[in-house]
């Protein structure tokens, strides 16, 4: 527990302070939906501090809820922007869950369906996996990696105080008439925020309290996903 709490004060810290200047909210980092995708390179130092700290909150989160909070209640508000239009916003609720296997997967899991984030981020699943197997080992970690059928590009910066990573997926343009073809384009993003701090009664370091996904849509809108955790339950 002492250890953990140290954890969640460096967060706070880390996500207070910061690198001086350094300090951006999501809307200034590149790369943008519709961009060519950066060149892949290393963390800085800066990013490195951060995306470390979170890769050990998921990890003793992972632990966590997969030793003493399965079948625990999680509710969770989720607003939804299609590429038509709004639609109210909806309470979900779930229970935490996990697949078999070894390090299995963990979800939040509802029996009433609707469309939201399932899946439990950690250091073993989810957009931070490919960096944290790197950066728990002391090492540094490249920003980009092979996914799906394109390429993932993580940022981790703070943005009010609070410590958070954006996820760019990108696919090749193969349209040959395009301008841009054979680049690697933004399709859709990711914005995390990782809990570091004392939002919860019991400091459950390393729950994504807000993720939100903007995506392009054909007719040149965007739809948008956001999800945002209300509340824990044991019983």
């Amino acid at each position: 527990m002492k250890g953990a709490l140290l954890l969640i004060f460096y967060l706070i810290f880390l996500a207070s302070c910061g690198e001086p200047g350094r300090g951006k909210r999501v809307q200034d980092l590149s790369p943008k939906l519709g961009a060519t995708m950066e060149e892949s390179s290393e963390l800085s130092a800066y990013e490195k501090d951060i995306a470390y700290n979170i890769c050990l909150a998921f990890r003793n989160k992972y632990t966590d809820f997969r030793n003493t909070r399965l079948g625990q209640k999680f509710s969770f508000e989720v607003k939804h922007t299609s590429c038509s239009g709004s639609t109210p916003a909806t309470l979900i609720y779930t229970v935490l869950t996990k697949a078999a296997g070894e390090n299995p997967l963990l979800s939040f899991t509802s029996s009433t369906g609707g469309v939201y984030f399932q899946g439990v981020e950690s250091h073993l699943h989810g957009y931070l996996a490919p960096l944290c197997v790197h950066l728990l080992q002391g090492e540094n970690a490249q920003n980009t990696y092979d996914a799906e059928d394109g390429k993932m590009q993580i940022k981790f910066f703070v943005d009010e105080g609070l410590a958070k990573f954006k996820a760019s997926f990108s696919k090749r343009e193969l349209n040959s008439s395009s301008p841009d073809f054979g680049k690697f384009m933004v399709t859709r993003e990711d914005v995390l925020t990782v809990v570091g701090g004392s939002i919860l009664p019991d400091a459950m370091s390393g729950l994504v309290s807000e993720r939100v996904q903007t995506i392009f849509c054909s007719n040149g809108a965007y739809q948008e996903l956001k999800q945002t955790f209300m509340l824990h339950q044991v019983q």
